[in-house]
Order: structure tokens, then C-alpha cells, then sequence
């Protein structure tokens, strides 16, 4: 069976009232309907933290295309800056091929968030790592910070402030399957 990887943080393991779900996973698979999804969203990850379980979890899966999405946990740590991360994505990027990736920003956290840890105030910077890597290696990349700018932070995010809600899951589905489907007919 052809697979596709999600590839993360808690945001990409689907957390619902801080426990993992399968609902954005689902969500892949019921639009997708052939392929067999495997979310290897990892809890309080980090892009350069991830690259030691990218063997494991991504590669020996043999996966018709990865979806990367890092970001939010990156830039609340201090000890990671904006370079750190491009390096880690593009290593990724080198040793999954960049034909079989799709790359997602960081998105939106609550203001309540962004007070809590003032480290979220650089999110916008780790959006732009995104977004040039993803220029560079000419890989389907979705901005969403700038889809979950049009929506409010209410409706999308989970009383945390950090986590997202169904409706922000739905909402990334739509918006993400098209560059899935971009990587899929390339494969």
C-alpha cells in the first residue's frame, strides 16, 4: 500500500485536550481515501530534535510523499535560532528527496500564548525559513500562518492557546491536500 508521512510536533499528532488523536490523520485519509496515513507527530519536537527519529519513523516507511511541518516548539526555544531550523529542514529535505515533500509553516498561537512564552513573537521569522526552503528546493509549501490570519484565534485553537481546534484541522486539510496531491502525481 502507498503511504504518506505526517511529519512533527504535537500540532501535527492531532492533540485533543493534550492527548494524541488520530483526527487530522483521518481527516488526510478520508480525502485520500488509497493511501495509508502515518503520524509521526511527536510531542514537544523540534525540527532538529525530530532528525534523530527520521530513519525510523520516516524513511523506513518508504513514503510517497512527507509532509513537514515544524515550527511552533522551534521558535519558543531559545536554544534554537531561525539557521538552526533551516539546516534541520533541509536535512530532512536532503535525506527524504525533495520530490516526495510538502512543507507547512508555522500557524497561529493565542495572544495569551505568545505573552506566556515571548519567544512566540518570532514565529514570523521561522515562517520566512519556511517558506525560502521551500523556494529553494522548489518543494509545495503551504503558508499557514497567512490562511489561519483570515480566522480567529478563537476558533481555531484549543483553550490552551497553542493546540488546534477540529475546525483549525479541517481547515488545514483543505488547504494542505492539493499540495499532497501536487507531490503524489509527481511520484
Amino acid at each position: 500500500m502507498h503511504n504518506i508521512v505526517l511529519f512533527g510536533d504535537s500540532i501535527t499528532a492531532g492533540v485533543i485536550n493534550g492527548f494524541p488523536s488520530p483526527l487530522f490523520s483521518r481527516m488526510i485519509r478520508d480525502a485520500l481515501g488509497t493511501y495509508e496515513i502515518i503520524n509521526r507527530g511527536g510531542i514537544g519536537d523540534q525540527a532538529r530534535t525530530a532528525l534523530t527519529r527520521l530513519q525510523i519513523d520516516v524513511l523506513s516507511a518508504n513514503p510517497q510523499v512527507v509532509v513537514i511541518f515544524f515550527g511552533t516548539n522551534d521558535c519558543a526555544d531559545p536554544n534554537t535560532s531561525p539557521k538552526d531550523f533551516q539546516t534541520a529542514l533541509q536535512t530532512m529535505i536532503d535525506k527524504i528527496g525533495r520530490q516526495r515533500c510538502v512543507l507547512v509553516t508555522p500557524g497561529i498561537t493565542s495572544r495569551d500564548a505568545q505573552q506566556a512564552t515571548p519567544l512566540f513573537a518570532t514565529m514570523n521569522q521561522y515562517v520566512q525559513v519556511v517558506l525560502k526552503v521551500g523556494q529553494a528546493n522548489k518543494i509545495p509549501t503551504l503558508n499557514w500562518q497567512q490562511v489561519c490570519q483570515q480566522y480567529s484565534s478563537d476558533k481555531l485553537l484549543q483553550a490552551d492557546g497553542i493546540h488546534y481546534s477540529k475546525d483549525a484541522y479541517r481547515l488545514l486539510t483543505n488547504h494542505l491536500l492539493p499540495l499532497i496531491k501536487t507531490q503524489l502525481n509527481r511520484n
